[in-house]
């Protein structure tokens, strides 16, 4: 070997052996639990054109079923629970649906319609086909605090309206598809060193010049953004449009359910806390909590609020800190044993609603519900 090569070997001998072990090690992580996750192929296809976008690995208009206590028999009460993230992970859907059917002492059947990042528009899309494919008896629309922001950042652009005024689809934006059909490719790169510059690049730099030039008012998906009326010192004012649209959104849900025959006496409108916004903390507006009480209020559906001061008293005390993932998730989602308080405390409101149905949903020996006629889940 001549020295020129010898010494090029030498040269580029610690470079191949760092590479292989950053490869090596990307590798690995993506095996376990990826920090960086670079099997970028998942996330393309839970996106829709309908729906914008499903739960991970499902198809479109898909809700868990079960059954409280479970494996009861006989009538049933059905109960319909749509959502974000709070309601598709579970624990706020099963023990509500368990309260209440202790409370009752009758079968309750919980269908989960939740799906991550959906606000209101979405909410009403997915709700329309899961009310018309499973008849439920109640409807339980739980509102977070980011669906303020989420319906004009997220979804308003993208949305489709029948001639009646109801939304039908929400789209993929153009950025978003340049986004998708990135991750595409990148999947095809063999490489998962590559292919996590190729994700840098493509996440941090490409997409975000994409979207200021398609949309220059254009706002992240951020906890600024997202959360940025609660932040402010007067939100009615910078963010009055942002308000008025929300509100519409409700009306617009409320106003499509109806017109499928769910009463407002059926319906159930819940909302929970914001770590930021406990008396404790005392750093965020509750725009969102008046915003929801205002359409409640005018279109006669009952609203359980977590954030007012008596049910915070009640569902949080001292160990408020217990039910939350505040500082890790900026987004303030429960913890299992949060959700459960949740779930729990919305059930005396739900007994109530039940109370009020006529004997064929409300009386156990009259129910259209036979307890046998969704003993599996009802295929998609």
């Amino acid at each position: 070997m001549s020295t020129f090569l010898l010494k090029l070997v030498i040269l580029m001998a610690p470079w191949a052996i760092a590479f292989g072990l950053v490869e090596a090690g990307l590798r690995i992580q993506q095996r376990f639990r990826p920090v960086i996750d670079l099997d970028t192929a998942s996330y393309v296809k839970n996106f829709s054109d309908r729906v914008h976008h499903t739960r991970f690995g499902k198809p479109e208009f898909h809700a868990d079923w079960s059954r409280h206590p479970a494996g009861c028999s006989g009538p049933s009460l059905r109960v319909l629970y749509l959502g974000d993230s709070w309601v598709e992970e579970g624990n706020f859907v099963h023990s509500s649906a368990e309260a209440l059917a202790q409370s009752l002492g009758r079968c309750v059947e919980a269908i989960n319609g939740g799906v991550k990042s959906y606000s209101p528009t979405p909410i009403t899309i997915v709700g329309a086909s899961l009310i018309t494919r499973h008849d439920p008896d109640l409807v339980v629309i739980n509102i977070d605090e980011t669906d303020l922001m989420d319906e004009t950042i997220r979804y308003r652009r993208g949305t489709t309206f029948d001639p009646a005024g109801h939304p039908v689809a929400v789209t993929v934006s153009g950025p978003e598809r340049l986004w998708l059909n990135g991750l595409r490719e990148m999947d095809r790169i063999p490489l998962f060193t590559m292919r996590a510059i190729a994700k840098l690049y493509h996440t941090q730099f490409y997409i975000p010049r994409a979207y200021r030039l398609a949309y220059p008012e254009h706002r992240n998906h951020d906890y600024a953004n997202l959360l940025a009326p609660q932040l402010s010192r007067e939100p009615k004012r910078e963010f009055a449009a942002e308000i008025e649209y929300f509100e519409q959104s409700l009306d617009r849900m409320i106003t499509r359910f109806e017109s499928l025959g769910i009463r407002p006496h059926q319906i159930l409108l819940s909302h929970h806390p914001h770590f930021l916004g406990m008396p404790q903390q005392g750093q965020y507006q509750p725009v969102v909590s008046e915003s929801i009480a205002r359409v409640a209020d005018r279109r006669l559906v009952t609203l359980l609020d977590a954030a007012y001061p008596a049910m915070i008293q009640q569902l949080w005390p001292r160990d408020y800190q217990k039910a939350f993932l505040w500082p890790q998730d900026q987004f303030s989602h429960l913890t299992p044993e949060g959700y459960r308080r949740f779930g729990r405390a919305i059930a005396p409101a739900l007994v109530r609603l039940a109370t009020t149905l006529p004997p064929a949903s409300n009386g156990p020996a009259g129910t259209s519900h036979s307890g046998t006629d969704r003993a599996t889940p009802a295929p998609e």
